[in-house]
C-alpha cells in the first residue's frame, strides 16, 4: 500500500537530534555527510558527479541497513522526468542498468507523489501496487521501496529510490527521518557539484571551441596561401586531405573525378576501389544531386548498393560558381571518425576549390572570347595579316601548320533559351578537344552554326582530316541535341590567306545541305573534288535536273528490268574503272561486270571506255548522291558499305530521291 508522506525533519537543533534517536545518530548522519561534502568539493567532470551520487546512495543505504538504491536527477527540461545516474548494491554493480532508466513517466504515480509532497513516500508490495510501474518492479525484484526526494529551495532536483533486494524491511519513522535528513544535506552538495560540473563542461566546450577555431584558422590560412601561390587543383585537394587526415575527392559537375588526395597512412587508390566511390557516375549523380547548393555541406550515410554506393559516411560540399553547381568536394570517413572541425575545413576546402575553378573558368572564358574574335577576323579576310599572326601566337596557334575549318549546325529548338544554345556549342568544343587530344578548340559563333578551327597532326593530311571527321561524329553523337545537324569540313588550310576562301566554301556547302534538308550529314570538302565548285555555283535543283536527265536511260532500264546497271557503273567509277576490283566489291564475276558495261554502251550514249563519258557520269552520280537523290550501290542481295563510295567516308548513305537514309554509324 501507499503510506502517507512523512514530515520533513529539520537538522539544526538538539530537539531534532532527539527525534532521530539521539546525538549519536545525528553524529552518524553528519559523519556520512562530511565524506559526501569532501567528494562534492572536488567534482568537476560528469563522471565525478556520478561517483558522488553513487557515494550518496551507498551512505544512505548504510544509515538504515538496506542493500540497494538508485539515484536519479531531474532532466530539467520541464517534462518532470528523472534520469538514472548511479546505483548502489551490496551484491552487484548496477550503474549501467540504472542509467538506462527514466522515472516520472506517465503512469508512474509513485514518483509523482514524491514530487508533489516533496517528502519521502513508502510503497509496500511494490510489484502489485497500482501506483508503480509494476513491470519494472518485477524485473528488479522489488518488494518494498522508499522514495526520498532531493529538495533544494522547494525544487526537487532528484530522487533516491531505496529497497532491500526483494527482502522485507520495516522502515521505521526514525529511518525515514534519517533518510530525509541525509537527503536534504546531500541535495545541497549535489546541487553545488552539479553547478561545478556544468561550469567545468562549459569551460571544456569553450576550450575545445577555441582550439577548433585555431585549427580552422590555421587551415584557412594554409588553403588561402595555396590559392594565392597558384597551387593546382591536385595539390589543394592533397592539402585538404592532409589537414583532415581523411581521403578527399573532387568531382566536376558531370560527376567525373578531377582530383584525389589522402594522408600518407591511407592508400587512396585502394580506398577509391574498395569504397565504390567512382564505380558508377550515374549512381553518384542520383545521390549527390539532392544536395542543396545553398547548404555549405551535408552528411550522407553509407550505402549498401554495390552498383555505386559508398562504404563510409561522406561529407559532401558543393562548389557553386555563378549560381550553378560546378562540382563537389567529398570527404570520406576513413581512418578516424569525423571530428568537430571536419565540416568547417571541408567547407573551406570547397570554397578554395571554387575560387580556383572560378579563376580557371574566367581564364577559359577570356581565352574563348579572344579566340572567337580572332577566328572571326581570320575568316573575314580583311584584317592585317601580320597582326593576325601575332594574335595567333598569343593563343598558341601556328598558322603555318595545316588546319581545317569545321562548320557545324545548331539544332533549332524554340523551347531552348538562347543561353542554352551557347552552352551546347561550348560543350561540343570541349568534346572535340577531348576526342582529338587537344587543350581546346578555337571556335566562333555564326548564325545557325558554329565554326571550329582544328589543327591537323601527323604527316598524312587526309588521314588527319578523317580523324577530325571521326572525332566530330563521336562528339555530336554524344549529345542528343547535336544529332541530326549538318557539318562540313573544309579543305586543308596551310597559310593565313586560305582561311577566308575555305570559310566561304564550307558556308556555301553547308547552306546547300541545309536547303536540301539533309541534316546529320558530315561532308568533307576535300573528297568532293571538282564537284564542290558545281555545288557552290549552281542552284541545286538545276544540278539535280541535269544529272537525272543524263542518267535517265540507265535508271529507266534498271527500274523496268530490275537490273543494276547504275549501281554497277557507280562502283566501276569508284574503283578506278578496274573490272576486277569492281567485281570483288559487288560480289560478282568479272564477266558479269563486262556484260553490264556492254549493256550500258548499248542502251545509252555512254561509252565506259571513254574518259569524257566517265567524267560526265561521275559528276552526275556525285550530284545525286550529294542531294540525297540516290540510294547507295548494292551488291547482289546485300547493301554495300556506303563509307567507300563516291563521297568516301565523309558522306552519309542516301535514301530515296529527296530524302536521306539513316547513317549506319547512328543506327
Amino acid at each position: 500500500m501507499l503510506t502517507a508522506p512523512v514530515a520533513v525533519a529539520e537538522v539544526a537543533t538538539g530537539e531534532v537530534a532527539g527525534g532521530l534517536g539521539g546525538v549519536e545518530r545525528y553524529v552518524e548522519i553528519l559523519d556520512a555527510f562530511k565524506e559526501v561534502a569532501r567528494v562534492a568539493s572536488g567534482v568537476g567532470t560528469p563522471d565525478r558527479l556520478d561517483r558522488l551520487l553513487k557515494l550518496v546512495g551507498q551512505r544512505i543505504c548504510e544509515l538504515i541497513s538496506v542493500r540497494r538504491c538508485s539515484v536519479y536527477l531531474s532532466t530539467e527540461d520541464g517534462t518532470g522526468l528523472f534520469r538514472g545516474r548511479a546505483g548502489y548494491c551490496t551484491l552487484e554493480e548496477i550503474d549501467s542498468r540504472v542509467r538506462r532508466l527514466v522515472s516520472g513517466v506517465e503512469g508512474d504515480d509513485f514518483t509523482h507523489q514524491i514530487v508533489e509532497y516533496k517528502r519521502p513516500v513508502l510503497v509496500t508490495d511494490a510489484c502489485h501496487d497500482p501506483r508503480t510501474i509494476r513491470r519494472t518492479m518485477q524485473q528488479w525484484g522489488v518488494r518494498d521501496m522508499l522514495g526520498v526526494p532531493l529538495v533544494v529551495a522547494e525544487d526537487v532536483i532528484g530522487i533516491i529510490y531505496i529497497d532491500n533486494l526483494g527482502n522485507e524491511h520495516q522502515y521505521t519513522e526514525e529511518e525515514i527521518q534519517v533518510t530525509q535528513t541525509f537527503a536534504s544535506l546531500a541535495a545541497l552538495a549535489i546541487r553545488q557539484a552539479s553547478l561545478f560540473s556544468r561550469l567545468y563542461h562549459r569551460a571544456a566546450v569553450i576550450d575545445q571551441q577555441r582550439r577548433s577555431l585555431h585549427q580552422v584558422a590555421a587551415a584557412h590560412e594554409r588553403l588561402t596561401h595555396a590559392v594565392l601561390s597558384g597551387m593546382d587543383l591536385d595539390a589543394i585537394v592533397e592539402m585538404v586531405a592532409t589537414i583532415l587526415g581523411k581521403p578527399v575527392l573532387a568531382f566536376n559537375d558531370r560527376f567525373e573525378l578531377m582530383a584525389k588526395g589522402a594522408p600518407a597512412s591511407i592508400d587512396i587508390e585502394a580506398t577509391v576501389q574498395a569504397g565504390g566511390v567512382v564505380r558508377d557516375p550515374v549512381k553518384l549523380a542520383s545521390i549527390w544531386r539532392s544536395v542543396d547548393p545553398a547548404s555549405p555541406s551535408v552528411m550522407i550515410p553509407p550505402s549498401a548498393d554495390a552498383g555505386g554506393g559508398f562504404s563510409w559516411r561522406q561529407l559532401v560540399c558543393p562548389m557553386v560558381v555563378d549560381g550553378r553547381t560546378a562540382g563537389y568536394l567529398a570527404v570520406f570517413e576513413v581512418g578516424s571518425p569525423f571530428g568537430t572541425i571536419d565540416a568547417k575545413v571541408g567547407e573551406q576546402g570547397a570554397t578554395v576549390l571554387t575560387l580556383k575553378l572560378l579563376n580557371e573558368f574566367r581564364q577559359i572564358e577570356e581565352r574563348e572570347q579572344a579566340g572567337e574574335e580572332f577566328l572571326s577576323d581570320l575568316l573575314d579576310g580583311r584584317r592585317d595579316l601580320v597582326l593576325l599572326r601575332r594574335r595567333a601566337r598569343v593563343l598558341g596557334l601556328d598558322l603555318d601548320q595545316p588546319h581545317v575549318l569545321v562548320r557545324v549546325g545548331v539544332a533549332t529548338d524554340e523551347t531552348v533559351a538562347p543561353g542554352a544554345k551557347v552552352d551546347r556549342r561550348n560543350d561540343l568544343d570541349k568534346r572535340m578537344a577531348r576526342e582529338l587530344g587537344l587543350r581546346d578548340v578555337i571556335a566562333a559563333r555564326v548564325p545557325a552554326a558554329h565554326v571550329l578551327l582544328v589543327p591537323l597532326s601527323g604527316d598524312n593530311e587526309m588521314a588527319a582530316v578523317r580523324r577530325v571527321r571521326t572525332a566530330l561524329l563521336t562528339a555530336t553523337s554524344a549529345s542528343p541535341a547535336q544529332k541530326g545537324v549538318a557539318a562540313v569540313i573544309s579543305t586543308v588550310c596551310r597559310n593565313t590567306e586560305e582561311y577566308p576562301r575555305a570559310n566561304r566554301e564550307i558556308r556555301s556547302l553547308f547552306e546547300t545541305l541545309e536547303q536540301l534538308g539533309h541534316g546529320g550529314r558530315v561532308v568533307m570538302a576535300a573528297e568532293l573534288g571538282v564537284f564542290r565548285l558545281l555545288a557552290m555555283s549552281t542552284p541545286h535543283q538545276d544540278a539535280v535536273t541535269f544529272a537525272r536527265d543524263l542518267l535517265a536511260p540507265l535508271l529507266a532500264y534498271d527500274d523496268a528490268a530490275g537490273a543494276a546497271l547504275a549501281d554497277t557503273l557507280r562502283a566501276f567509277l569508284e574503283h578506278g574503272c578496274q573490272i576486277r576490283t569492281t567485281a570483288k566489291a559487288l560480289g560478282v564475276h568479272e564477266n558479269t561486270i563486262r556484260y553490264r558495261l556492254s549493256r550500258i554502251r548499248e542502251i545509252s550514249s555512254f561509252d565506259p571506255a571513254q574518259i569524257g563519258s566517265l567524267l560526265d557520269l561521275r559528276f552526275a552520280f556525285q550530284i545525286l548522291e550529294f542531294c540525297g537523290a540516290l540510294d547507295p550501290p548494292r551488291t547482289e542481295g546485300e547493301a554495300v558499305d556506303p563509307s567507300g563510295l563516291l563521297l568516301g567516308e565523309s558522306t552519309k548513305a542516301l535514301g530515296p530521291a529527296g530524302a536521306a537514309a539513316p547513317d549506319p554509324a547512328e543506327e
